[in-house]
């Protein structure tokens, strides 16, 4: 059975009775989090990699996406066995004193990946934003991707924020924030955020 008292973030079923579970804390430790993977459809568990992890997403039949959580240097990992191991997938340039307290991704129709945080800046703990990133169509590097708002609003740094490919339109995001940054729609090619959103009539 999986161990207790971590705070629990993803799972994924990477095929039949292969899942992949990742945690971002424990009750006793904030720093201690990780992927573990079954091979047994939940019955027992290996601790694949030791990163506080937030998501995975899923590239292809084999490869795997984890991003992880309040690190600069390590902020996602590739897997290319499944899940059974995982490497660090290159450097984001996040802004100067950015730290992220959460990560997620998305991988588009035509290949690219997006990744996106939400990041505390400096020693005062409300002091919040956000970063997108899209890598080159091979995966090999990461170039900074603009934005209307930041997606904290409410400067809440315990926040969460999603991305979702559209199925159909290969370089269309949606793009879920908080508060005032509330839903988007952006095209990834051209740059346009669109809201998705209207004024309360009430």
């Amino acid at each position: 059975s999986f161990p207790p008292n971590y705070y629990i973030t993803d799972i994924l079923e990477v095929e039949s009775k292969i899942v992949l579970v990742t945690a971002q804390s424990h009750l006793y430790d904030r720093e201690k989090g990780g992927i573990w993977q079954s091979a047994d459809g939940g019955e027992s568990f290996k601790q694949v990699d030791s990163t506080p992890t937030f998501t995975l997403t899923k590239i292809d039949k084999t490869t795997i996406l984890a991003t992880h959580a309040r690190s600069v240097d390590r902020s996602i990992s590739i897997s290319t066995d499944g899940g059974a191991s995982f490497e660090n997938f290159g450097h984001l340039p996040w802004d100067k004193g950015a730290i992220p307290f959460y990560t997620c991704a998305a991988v588009m129709g035509n290949g690219q990946v997006v990744v996106a945080g939400l990041t505390r800046l400096g020693s005062f703990p409300n002091n919040t934003n956000s970063q997108f990133f899209v890598s080159d169509s091979k995966k090999l590097s990461w170039s900074a991707f603009e934005q209307p708002m930041r997606m904290d609003q409410d400067s809440m740094p315990k926040d969460r924020m999603a991305l979702f490919a559209d199925p159909v339109l290969e370089d269309l995001l949606y793009v879920a924030g908080n508060a005032e940054a509330l839903a988007w729609r952006v095209n990834i090619t051209s740059g346009i955020w669109t809201k998705l959103w209207d004024e309360p009539d009430v």
